[in-house]
Order: structure tokens, then C-alpha cells, then sequence
């Protein structure tokens, strides 16, 4: 059995893994916890260290909530990873909205939040309520566009949108499929905001995708009949 001597302040683990080529190897992983206390200070270690993760963790159930926190072993990535978990707080102004944004170096992105909202006929035509005043509210792929229809009576007409299968909004028969007080999402993007009932923007948010959502599933590539055969 490998043991680690750790002579940093920082959390470390060993991880067994495979290859791409099936063949066996160790990964050693450290983590370090910063703290931001003064945005003129340089960052600081974390008096807690968060622990490394082993495997994905998630908010609630895998198969109905968004991912919180991805395995910190993996095979070396070429780019940084950058995720934000965290509430969006009313806005001082008195909108039922208010824009949230993060920022690191040229790196940025802005969300808008709305209050809780729903649809409504009005004249034959489906619109947005106002939305209702809130104190805070969590920004997560819960509560961006998304979701499952299971409504159809046949199974096999089930679906969902790949895209964030946990969302909120999304109806299989699109604009045929809406009820009155259908829940719109709360987060969206700024700049694709949802004008229409017919609207499927792009899931808005700074939580990481899970690998079996879209875009990441398909990087996944396929099992053909010789991978099956040869090496299965």
C-alpha cells in the first residue's frame, strides 16, 4: 500500500487511475484552500483546507441535481477550471431582478436573476408574469432553463433538455405543451433573455456541467463493434 509523506499545508490524496490506453497508473493530488480578504492583498492559505474529492459530488440526487463539486483526480486538463456556488441577493433598487456577475483577471460573466415567475394567457398569447420579490436566491442549474418533460402518456415521448436535464421551462411540444403557472427559470443570460414561450436559450450559470450533459457528452466518443470485439 502507497502512502504519501505531505509536507505542505495543503490537502493531498492518491488516487489510482487508467489511462485512455486501459494501462494503470497513480495520480497524486494536492489542493489548496485560499482565502480573499482584501482584494488588495495577495491571496492567503485557508486556515481549513478542503479536503480532495474523489469522486463528483453533486447537490442532491445524481440523476436530479446539478454538480457542486468535480472529482479533483483526473488525467492532466490543458486549461483551469472556474465555477462560483453562491446566491444572488436582492437588488437595492427595488427590482424584482438584479444582474450578478463574476470577474477573474480578463475572464467575466453575468447572469440576470428574476424573482420566481410563470406563464399566463393573455389575448391568445403566452407571457411572463412579473416577478415576485425575493431576498435571495441560489444560482444554480436548477434554476436556469432546462428540465424533463414527462407528461406524455407514451414513454417513449419522454425527453428532456441535454443540455441541463435539472432545469426548469422546458416542455417537450414547446409552445402546445405550456400550462398556466408553468415556473420560468430564474436565472438567464443578459444578453438571451426568454422573450417567448417558443424560446430555448442556452442554460445561464457558473456551476460546472456534469459530463453527461451537452456540450461535455459529446467529447465522449462511441463503442464500435471493433472497441467491443478487441478491447471491451
Amino acid at each position: 500500500m502507497h502512502d504519501i509523506r505531505n509536507r505542505t499545508p495543503f490537502a493531498a490524496a492518491l488516487a489510482p487511475m487508467l489511462d485512455k490506453h486501459g494501462r494503470e497508473s497513480a495520480v497524486i493530488a494536492i489542493k489548496g484552500t485560499f482565502a480573499i480578504r482584501n482584494k488588495s492583498q495577495a491571496l492567503q492559505p485557508a486556515e481549513a483546507q478542503e479536503a480532495v474529492v474523489i469522486g463528483d459530488v453533486y447537490h442532491g440526487e445524481p440523476d436530479a441535481s446539478s454538480l457542486k463539486y468535480e472529482a479533483d483526480t483526473h488525467p492532466p486538463k490543458p486549461g483551469t477550471d472556474v465555477s462560483l456556488l453562491g446566491h444572488a441577493y436582492a437588488n437595492p433598487t427595488g427590482k424584482n431582478f438584479v444582474d450578478a456577475g463574476l470577474m477573474i483577471g480578463g475572464l467575466s460573466k453575468v447572469v440576470r436573476v428574476f424573482g420566481d415567475r410563470v406563464w399566463f394567457k393573455t389575448m391568445g398569447l403566452w407571457m411572463p408574469s412579473e416577478p415576485r420579490p425575493f431576498q435571495r436566491i441560489p444560482m444554480l442549474f436548477e434554476k436556469a432553463f432546462g428540465g424533463k418533460d414527462f407528461s406524455h402518456e407514451n414513454p417513449k415521448k419522454h425527453s428532456e433538455e441535454s443540455r441541463n436535464p435539472v432545469g426548469t421551462g422546458y416542455v417537450t411540444k414547446g409552445v402546445d405543451g405550456f400550462r398556466e403557472d408553468m415556473p420560468l427559470p430564474n436565472v438567464e443570460n443578459p444578453k438571451d433573455l426568454i422573450a417567448g414561450a417558443g424560446d430555448k436559450p442556452a442554460p445561464a450559470g457558473f456551476g460546472l456541467l456534469a459530463a453527461h450533459w451537452l456540450p461535455r457528452r459529446a467529447f465522449a466518443g462511441t463503442y464500435d463493434k471493433a472497441w467491443k470485439d478487441k478491447r471491451f
